[in-house]
């Protein structure tokens, strides 16, 4: 029986129905301005009234069946949204005021259709298409929750109970005591008739509801199946509210998953800057702050001007590991040591195992550095053998292992390194 839900409706939405006709008309800001708080709190109240009257019970029993805080938390979110599409309404009021709609919108769409329509008509006033865009989901939620609540009085049993009272007793005062048994005997079969009614209706309801989550589901799993969890889901607010905790928790973990792919899109781009301001020489105090410990080294890669202690850095001394950028910086390092000369060489406390390979490929050294690397290889080596020390050993290693790669003679102290 939707009598109750019929006449909330009829009153609670009667801004809602103004205002798409006005907007419809191409009177924008009054349509807008139709939407404003005061007029949609009255109306609820006289559809409060009407609901009380209609039953015959007072307007605090129909009030404390609707949702209180969320009707006010809805009318703050679309008081806010209204006042902000006003306020781009009076900037554009020149052009509002001979605004002429296009054929192809509906004739008589709702509020929140209608203001969706406006937004892409004015799709070159960023702002102004933003705001009405932002007011149409407020209003669409409003005109939802509206539903919820006409639906709530529809299915309460309280009202409908003594608004049969209320009926019969209006039938018994009209006909009499005379007619008293007559009254009794078709109020029963109106109940009858009612029940069967009501019955049928709370079937349908039922059946729509059950299709409602099915098509929600295939919503979902659509959604989740989805390779890029960054994709727009389709999902509406109405929706969304529909959702239980289970499939809440799989779009949270979606959304946590598309945070996780921006943050790691962001961190390859800011590493990826890092390598093309080294290689142009244009280090920058964002790039030492990404650089962290490795900041004075990629500083002299950037001016060119590598140390001896450049040349042994541990393999995971270069930031943004894992990523491309990461290879790139060693790469930058090798080309800038290949270059160093003689000079560089004959310091060299060591190589890092990053360097061995690129340095060691054809053509790369210059044959005078070749022989400063020979020379200080077997240097270190006979160090290392002489003072027994690991770190000494390492650093030898190290040298000994490029020079063979070379292609250069191992003298007996590399030899005893390398073995």
């Amino acid at each position: 029986m939707a009598l109750f839900g019929d006449t909330f409706s009829h009153l609670a939405s009667a801004p809602l129905n103004t205002s798409g006709r006005a907007l419809n008309n191409a009177r924008m800001g009054e349509g807008i301005r139709l939407l404003e708080r005061t007029h949609l709190e009255n109306a609820i109240q006289q559809g409060l009234q009407a609901v009380a009257q209609v039953a015959g019970v007072h307007e605090d029993q129909v009030r404390a069946l609707l949702p209180h805080e969320e009707l006010q938390g809805a009318l703050d979110r679309l008081q806010k949204r209204q006042e902000k599409a006003i306020q781009a309404v009076r900037r554009q009021e020149m052009t509002v005021a001979t605004f002429a709609m296009p054929n192809e919108l509906p004739t008589a769409p709702s509020a929140s259709e209608q203001l969706t329509s406006l937004s892409t008509v004015f799709a070159r006033d960023k702002e102004m298409a933003a705001r009405l865009r932002d007011l149409s989901f407020e209003v669409a939620a409003w005109e939802a929750l509206l539903k919820r609540c006409a639906s709530t009085l529809d299915n309460n049993p309280q009202l409908l109970q003594s608004f049969r009272r209320k009926r019969l007793l209006r039938l018994l005062t009209t006909w009499g005591l005379l007619g008293a048994v007559v009254t009794l005997a078709a109020a029963a079969a109106l109940w009858v008739f009612l029940r069967q009614r009501e019955r049928k209706a709370e079937e349908e309801r039922q059946a729509q509801e059950r299709a409602q989550l099915a098509e929600l589901q295939r919503k979902l799993q659509t959604t989740l199946a989805l390779p890029d969890p960054c994709a727009p889901d389709g999902l509406t607010s109405e929706t969304l509210a529909r959702l239980n905790d289970e499939q809440k928790r799989q779009l949270e973990a979606r959304a946590k998953r598309c945070e996780e792919v921006k943050q790691k899109l962001l961190r390859e781009q800011r590493c990826a800057d890092l390598v093309a301001h080294v290689n142009g020489g244009q280090f920058t105090t964002e790039d030492a702050a990404l650089a962290g410990a490795s900041k004075a080294t990629l500083r002299r890669l950037s001016s060119k001007a590598i140390t001896p202690a450049d040349l042994n850095l541990p393999p995971d001394a270069m930031p943004c590991a894992g990523t491309e950028a990461e290879s790139k910086l060693w790469e930058l390092l090798a080309r800038v040591a290949s270059g160093g000369g003689p000079n560089l060489w004959a310091l060299a406390e060591g190589v890092s195992p990053k360097l061995v390979a690129p340095l060691a490929a054809p053509g790369v050294l210059h044959p005078s550095t070749i022989l400063a690397i020979a020379f200080r290889s077997e240097k270190l080596a006979t160090l290392a053998l002489k003072t027994g020390r690991e770190v000494d050993a390492r650093r030898a290693h190290g040298m000994c292992e490029l020079k063979a790669k070379l292609g250069q003679a191992l003298a007996l102290s590399c030899k005893k390194i390398l073995k």
